[in-house]
């Protein structure tokens, strides 16, 4: 059952020392529903004590819980009011303005199929891990000649026998049976399947790799290249980063990991079955090099 509770209102008294409480459950877990375009933040309360605070970013939900515990209060506060200074005749100063958050409170199953249930309606994750994880194993290397030098490129991945992890959310597994198609090759790359998602969703997509540079000076970017829902008929588009500056000589390895997150709008949520966007990590290097993957990861807000 969904409880309406008063609107929240962040002013001098409700902050992290001083928040808004509202009496619940007894109850193991909570989901919060903000549907607010700004981020609340939560904390459970138990006859044991207080957890941590948990940030719920604005139009979105998030499963509290409080270890085997039941929770009987609930603490919250905005994240950040804005402060606007004003200047009149006579008088200048600054005003707070604290912003209003509606919130829901659902209470959820204690335990058990059930919570985890709830839990993978809310967040997930996608993972596919090359044999560099295992013992024994190497990474899974793409040569960059001159030739593609300063251009996008697709790349090599083979995934470990046992390196493929699908925690995606419960919508996106109904939606969808597999996570991606495609062979891991520069000719048929991985491409990650979004259906199941909503405008709600959010993804944060991360690429574990290194780079042994030909020459010095060189620069590798990371990039998601995005195809849109199929009855859109709309072009491709992309965002990208910079992951690694190899600047310290040439034909050593670089380490590092790509970060991109992004939400899901119109045109890369789902329209209807099978009719979702989709996306492929690229990656471009201004100097000839070996580029090796080791691991491709996708954390996923539903």
């Amino acid at each position: 059952m969904t409880l309406s509770i008063p609107e929240i209102v962040v002013a001098g008294n409700h902050t992290p020392a001083s928040p808004y409480s509202y009496t619940v459950g007894p109850a193991r877990s909570f989901v919060i529903h903000n549907s607010s375009g700004v981020q609340v933040v939560v904390r459970p309360i138990s006859d044991a004590g207080a957890g941590d605070w948990i940030s719920v970013t604005g139009n979105s939900s998030r499963l509290v819980t409080k270890s085997d515990e039941d929770i009987t209060q609930l603490d919250f506060y905005l994240h950040t009011p804005t402060v606007y200074h004003y200047d009149l005749p006579g008088t200048s100063g600054d005003f707070v303005y604290s912003g209003l958050a509606r919130v829901g409170i659902e209470a959820s199953p204690a335990t058990g199929a059930e919570l985890a249930e709830i839990s993978g309606d809310l967040q997930g994750y996608y993972g596919l891990q090359t044999d560099w994880y295992f013992d024994g194993g190497v990474a899974t290397d793409t040569v960059i000649p001159i030739e593609d030098v300063n251009q996008f490129v697709d790349v090599n991945f083979t995934i470990a026998a046992e390196g493929l992890y699908d925690k995606r959310t419960n919508p996106m597994k109904e939606a969808s049976a597999v996570g991606h198609t495609g062979a891991g090759t520069p000719a048929d790359p991985f491409i990650f399947k979004l259906e199941g998602l909503t405008v709600k969703s959010t993804v944060v997509a991360t690429a574990a790799l290194a780079f042994v540079p030909d020459d010095d000076e060189g620069q590798l970017e990371t990039r998601l290249n995005f195809f849109r829902a199929p009855s859109l008929a709309q072009d491709n588009f992309q965002v990208s980063d910079i992951t690694l500056n190899m600047d310290q000589g040439a034909d050593d390895e670089y380490v590092g990991e790509a970060s991109l997150s992004f939400f899901c709008d119109e045109t890369i949520a789902t329209v209807g079955p099978g009719d979702a966007g989709s996306f492929c990590f690229q990656f471009r290097s201004s100097v000839a090099g070996t580029l090796s993957l080791r691991a491709l990861t996708l954390y996923i807000t539903q």
